[in-house]
């Protein structure tokens, strides 16, 4: 979305004024009627689903299309807390009572035991609920109303498409959804391109007796693949599934600071979690 954004910025400042047929949903013409009246330039608009055109020569005019703002409603909690494992009395009392906060619902799918592609799918749906066309209209119109240049306004629509600028809950769910998916992709990625590349598996508990965390080297694996069927058998054989088990990555390549090594925690049968190990950053998601 970022490279054509551009594009229209060049097309918007070099033209006279613009002509844009809108579906009434497309963000991307709607940022750009936004962008052609922050810079002095009118806008003729042929709504499709109201099939006329309209004339728009101030903001005003555009905040009826701006839409509200996002946010996370009771079914979006249910659905999570349900994907994360919670009991339906927990889920129907920390619904009732809006007990989890949308932050708090994002620390929730990092640290419950899911599958990655599970926390994926979770941040993907939460991120979904925002709606860009009402930040981006509240960003343009407080601008224009404090005369700031039209550069600072361009800056400032770039921000919030990037999801940079202000800490907000959307970039923070896009923050942990490219983490997790750096993650996950790295694991498809030394296992088909990287031949030597082997993991080791070490199966852990934590102690009570001596409050502390213990690990039992379980062996070598080419892949990660490997790993996780010699943890299935070993599970079937013993009649449990709930040992928790780290896979340790091997990366011969690796010895910069800007290359993370990833440890993969798997329970159940799955990986559930992951560590990033590097110089310059740890951290566990």
């Amino acid at each position: 979305m970022t490279s054509k954004i551009e594009r229209d910025f060049y097309l918007i400042e070099d033209a006279d004024n613009g002509i844009i047929i809108w579906d009434g949903e497309c963000r991307e013409s709607y940022i750009c009627m936004l962008y052609l009246i922050s810079i002095g330039k009118k806008c003729r608009l042929y709504l499709m689903s109201e099939d006329k055109w309209i004339d728009i020569e101030s903001i005003e005019e555009l905040s009826n299309f701006a839409g509200d703002e996002g946010t996370i409603d009771r079914e979006d909690v249910r659905e999570v807390l349900e994907r994360c494992g919670f009991s339906e009395q927990m889920i129907e009392y920390s619904v009732a009572n809006d007990t989890v906060s949308p932050w708090t619902l994002a620390d929730i799918i990092c640290q419950a035991p899911i599958k990655l592609d599970e926390k994926l799918y979770c941040l993907s749906h939460l991120g979904r609920k925002r709606d860009l066309k009402y930040e981006v209209f509240n960003s343009v119109y407080d601008n224009m109303k404090k005369c700031v240049p039209y550069k600072r306004i361009k800056h400032d629509i770039r921000a919030l498409v990037d999801y940079r600028g202000e800490e907000s809950i959307w970039m923070y769910y896009w923050d942990l959804y490219h983490k997790i998916k750096a993650a996950k992709d790295e694991m498809y990625d030394f296992e088909d391109l990287i031949i030597d590349k082997p993991v080791y598996l070490f199966n852990e508990w934590y102690d009570t007796d001596e409050l502390m965390i213990k690990s039992s080297p379980c062996g070598m694996f080419a892949t990660i693949k490997q790993a996780i069927a010699y943890i299935k058998k070993e599970q079937k054989e013993d009649g449990t599934e709930n040992d928790y088990y780290r896979i340790e990555v091997w990366n011969p390549y690796e010895g910069t600071r800007e290359q993370p090594r990833y440890d993969y925690y798997v329970y159940k049968g799955e990986i559930c979690w992951f560590e990033v190990l590097w110089l310059k950053f740890l951290g566990i998601y």
